[in-house]
């Protein structure tokens, strides 16, 4: 079922952001800023350890998650169950968390770079008041345009082109499976920027506006039980400092 409203939310860069780290809810912390003494290592390294010596590792070393940019964004969007009219009140609020790169090749739907990586979703359930807090594993694949691997100025585009986590018998739900990005058919645009910050520091501005698909089975004596169903819908995620 489609939900009847879209929401944003937060999340993020190497690829990826869909459900675990589920974004700030209070004021909105100021940009992750890489410090000077923190540089990526040049191209030229052998394949197998490019993805501890990339710009995108030294980002992600710098950032703690992939957050909605306004509290108004937080929730995904309402679970609704046509036979189940008070399932509408719940929504979800999710984090894209804990990124880790584990794999860099060149190629792609930008022609730059295929990257892959681990991460954690944390989902937060409210019905209204909150329900539960479960985490899932997650994986990702994001797609960048060419740009330099030495920390400098710069801005290029990038794609959350997949990205996938499930769970099952977390207490709400019996299962939960989170599918999204422009790969598996839900357009998943982003951007990075690097901008000085004084001191030879820089700022990183890196948002994902994630398309993204969850099916769910309401768990037996949980506030869901009964309803199962999908949620289709987008969220607008941003790095946030650690």
């Amino acid at each position: 079922m489609r939900s009847s409203r879209n929401v944003m939310l937060g999340a993020a860069l190497s690829a990826l952001a869909i459900a675990g780290a589920l974004w700030a809810e209070s004021a909105r912390p100021s940009l992750p800023v890489i410090k000077k003494d923190r540089t990526a290592h040049p191209r030229g390294v052998a394949q197998k350890n490019v993805a501890q010596q990339n710009l995108s590792q030294v980002i992600i070393d710098n950032i703690d998650e992939y957050t909605s940019a306004t509290q108004e964004q937080i929730y995904h969007a309402k679970i609704q169950d046509p036979q189940v009219p008070w399932q509408e009140k719940c929504q979800l609020a999710i984090q894209h968390r804990r990124l880790a790169l584990l794999s860099s090749d060149l190629g792609g739907s930008l022609g730059g770079t295929i990257e892959h990586g681990s991460s954690t979703l944390r989902i937060r359930v409210l019905c209204p008041e909150e329900a539960t807090v479960f985490e899932i594993p997650a994986t990702f694949e994001v797609h960048t345009a060419p740009h330099p691997e030495e920390v400098q100025e710069m801005s290029f585009d990038t794609e959350m082109h997949a990205i996938e986590g499930s769970a099952t018998d977390t207490g709400v739900f019996s299962s939960f499976h989170l599918v999204g990005g422009t790969g598996n058919g839900y357009p998943s645009p982003g951007h990075t920027s690097l901008i000085p910050a004084g001191d030879g520091n820089f700022a990183i501005d890196s948002t994902f506006n994630i398309g993204y698909r969850i099916e769910f089975v309401g768990a037996q004596g949980g506030p869901l039980e009964g309803a199962s169903g999908k949620i289709e819908s987008s969220i607008v995620m941003k790095a946030v400092n650690k």
